[in-house]
């Protein structure tokens, strides 16, 4: 089975809170990146030298704009007209370093087992067991906070890269519940109610711009699907709302919206 190493303590890592910083996203989305590139460098490397892979290329590998050059400015990567290289990757990654954790990782199994008593032994395959399962699921819940803090990240690069929008300029604790409600259902299809903007009941609203809290909405990415915001002033009929206002609350809703 193909395995890179990783440290227990990398979210904390100076570097990382470094990296944080310089690409403007939270760690679960930077330890993805680093878990991307070093995987690659494993895959394709003995030593870390990825000759022929240009930073924009990494970029591209990762989901992460502006990747590369962060890692230079942190000394994680090497950028040169032959393309870019890991320093020191052996020292953790590449086959030989792996042969080195294995076998103190086997001298140390050997150490513990001989150092128990024959008595032990009754209890001792229980509770690998079990340390097993903890790790497993440890490891698992790692990667769907790297993937959800991913699916975060790209929502918001593309909420507002939309047009006819209300900017997002954060992730708010009740925001992130309902995404992480909405994104269960396999019907909420975010991404096509986006290209659908801007929403034609809403280009003559005296500057009215539908705002995210809207979009999270239970019914709505529902509603754009099915064209319940495809109407404009020049339309007729009798079941359309009168306003962009009446459009955004509501049904049933005796609250006055004002925009």
């Amino acid at each position: 089975m193909t395995w890179i190493k990783m440290r227990t303590n990398l979210w904390d890592d100076p570097r990382v809170v470094r990296l944080c910083d310089l690409l403007g996203l939270p760690e679960a989305t930077v330890v993805g990146g680093l878990y991307r590139l070093w995987s690659i460098a494993d895959d394709h490397t003995t030593d870390g030298d990825l000759s022929g892979m240009s930073p924009a290329a990494l970029d591209r590998r990762v989901g992460i704009d502006g990747f590369a050059a962060a890692l230079s400015k942190v000394g994680w990567l090497e950028v040169s007209d032959a393309g870019i290289r890991i320093p020191r990757f052996d020292e953790h990654n590449g086959a030989s370093a792996k042969r080195r954790a294995q076998t103190a990782r086997r001298v140390a199994k050997h150490a513990k087992r001989s150092t128990r008593s024959a008595n032990a032994s009754s209890v001792r395959t229980p509770l690998a067991r079990e340390e097993k399962k903890r790790e497993e699921k440890k490891r698992g819940s790692f990667t769907e906070c790297v993937l959800q803090e991913a699916h975060y990240a790209e929502f918001l690069r593309a909420w507002n890269g939309t047009p006819g929008v209300r900017p997002m300029r954060k992730w708010t604790p009740a925001r992130r519940r309902k995404f992480a409600l909405r994104v269960r259902d396999p019907d909420w299809d975010w991404r096509a109610a986006l290209r659908k903007f801007p929403l034609a009941c809403f280009r003559d609203s005296d500057g009215y711009r539908p705002d995210v809290d809207w979009f999270l909405r239970p019914d709505t990415v529902t509603k754009i699907l099915e064209g319940a915001y495809d109407w404009t002033k020049n339309n007729s009929g009798k079941d359309r709302p009168r306003s962009a206002a009446e459009a955004y609350q509501p049904a049933g809703s005796d609250i006055d919206h004002t925009f």
